[in-house]
This record gives C-alpha cells, sequence and structure tokens, in this order.
C-alpha cells in the first residue's frame, strides 16, 4: 500500500494484527515504537510486530510503501491513513530479514 503525507502530519495506530515493513521512499520522518524513537530517512527499510504501538510526524512531505502480512482486513476508513510508520532497523539489516523471511 503506497502513502504520502505532507510536512507535519502526525499519527499514533495501537497496532495490528499484521507483521508490517515499510520503505521511506522519500522525506524524513520521526517516529516511535513504544518508548524508542528514531529518524527515519529516504530507503530506510522498517519492520514492525503485530500490535506493536506505534506513531510519529513528517518533518517533510513524505512518500512510502507498507507491506502487511496478513493482508489487513480492519475497515476501510482506518486503512485510509496516511501513515503507518514503525521503528526503524537498519536497512542493510533489514533486507537481509526480508531475503530470510520470503518478502522476495
Amino acid at each position: 500500500m503506497k502513502f504520502n503525507g505532507k510536512k507535519w502530519h502526525k499519527f499514533h495506530d495501537d497496532g495490528h494484527k499484521s507483521e508490517q515493513i515499510t520503505i521511506l521512499l522519500k522525506g524524513k520522518f520521526s517516529f516511535y515504537v513504544g518508548n524508542e524513537k528514531r529518524i527515519m530517512k529516504k530507503w530506510d527499510v522498517v519492520f514492525i510486530e503485530p500490535y506493536e504501538k506505534h506513531g510519529g510526524e513528517a518533518l517533510s512531505d513524505v512518500e512510502g510503501i507498507d507491506v502487511f502480512f496478513p493482508k489487513r482486513t480492519e475497515p476501510k476508513n482506518i486503512l485510509s491513513m496516511s501513515f503507518t510508520i514503525v521503528i526503524l532497523i537498519f536497512p542493510d539489516y533489514s533486507l537481509n530479514i526480508l531475503r530470510e523471511s520470503n518478502y522476495f
């Protein structure tokens, strides 16, 4: 699912049953998962476990891609949020996790 948002957009997600992988294609985003906070930048890849609380604020206009497994089934109005950004894992490490998990 592609997402985009304007600078200063904020969101909070109480978590969902799906695992999530997010790739930021453009911009910078300040985000958190639980008590951990990070700055996400272009090409960072992130992973979030099911039911983890997460959220943040766009530090610039942003674009990215979210991948959910299994596919999210919540009502459409919940899925229309501009963002679902998650905890940063270093890009090289994240890509190795994706390959080992058969996401690619």
